[in-house]
């Protein structure tokens, strides 16, 4: 049950993708970095979902620099 769960920010560097995301959730703040949004936003949880295996490791230690509890699922792509 999600119900008291709110999706605050995404981050996609990929533009269709975060209109995508957008058009299909309603988010309030989108960033084209991951960076910027753990700069700027104060979640409760990061999840992690990288477009490719590469992202996966710099992804998961910023958020740990950033201090924030993550999941990190499988990478959308092998590439």
């Amino acid at each position: 049950n999600l119900d008291n769960t709110e999706i605050g920010a995404i981050a996609d560097a990929d533009p269709e993708g975060l209109c995508a995301a957008d058009t299909k959730l309603a988010v309030s703040y989108l960033y084209s970095d991951y960076r910027a949004l753990l700069a700027a936003e104060k979640t409760a949880i990061a999840v992690i979902c990288p477009r490719s295996v590469a992202e996966r490791v710099p992804m998961i230690e910023a958020t740990a620099a950033a201090a924030r509890r993550s999941c990190c699922t499988a990478p959308i792509s092998s590439v």
